[in-house]
């Protein structure tokens, strides 16, 4: 047993460990590699195409929505409502596209771009 908590067989333990951390250290650049890779692939693909994806599909719904309720005449008194549902899904649609160049969520409210770093 006291060989395998060394971290080899027969007392090799030092030399075992030795090579056990110069494998590390040539692990180590390809695994800071893959990490930047992730970080691109989530900020820059990842969450704006799932905020372009999510926004094209409110969008196309409130289209949809509001032709099938202006299909009747007193229906067409919704139509603000579901052409509203078609403008915000238009609008997290080009958020998305904004998000994925700049990084940034744009605040119609204050008219600034906010990111990790503040508000500009």
């Amino acid at each position: 047993m006291q060989a395998l908590d060394e971290g080899g067989s027969g007392g090799g333990g030092a030399a075992s460990n030795a090579s056990n951390q110069n494998g590390m250290n040539q692990l180590l650049p390809l695994m800071e590699a893959q990490e930047g890779v992730e970080y691109w692939l989530t900020n820059h693909v990842l969450i704006p195409g799932g905020m372009v994806f999510s926004g094209v599909v409110v969008a196309g719904v409130g289209v949809v929505a509001t032709v099938a309720v202006c299909s009747t005449v007193a229906g067409c008194l919704l139509s603000p409502i579901t052409g509203g549902v078609a403008l915000a899904g238009a609008g997290l649609a080009l958020e998305g596209v904004y998000y994925g160049f700049t990084q940034k969520v744009w605040d119609p409210t204050t008219g600034k771009s906010c990111g990790a770093n503040g508000c500009n």
